[in-house]
């Protein structure tokens, strides 16, 4: 089996951490400047991937405890998707930032 396709394997122990970092990238470009700039958008996700790295270390000490049924990669990818609220809610105020100015939104 391909553990670039399968459900175990590399793929699916990094695809949620690195589209956490995507999306912290996106998040910073648009609220930096309104827009999705490559360039800014790998640097925000080079500066907050402390984050899903973080996340990581703690997730494997808890995972680590005791036997578990579910696999280590599968359950690392569901437990990053836990991240979606804190995601949106990101993307709101990204996008808030795009609509109105900053006096507006101190109002």
């Amino acid at each position: 089996m391909n553990v670039w396709i399968g459900s175990r394997g590399s793929w699916v122990l990094v695809r949620q951490p690195l589209l956490l970092v995507f999306y912290l990238g996106c998040v910073v470009s648009i609220a930096a400047s309104g827009r999705v700039a490559p360039r800014l958008v790998l640097d925000g996700a080079i500066s907050f991937a402390f984050l899903p790295i973080a996340e990581g270390v703690a997730f494997a000490a808890v995972y680590a405890r005791r036997r578990r049924a579910l696999p280590f990669a599968p359950a690392v990818d569901r437990f990053f998707l836990t991240n979606a609220p804190w995601l949106a809610a990101m993307m709101a105020v990204a996008v808030l930032t795009i609509v109105q100015t900053p006096v507006e939104l101190g109002r």
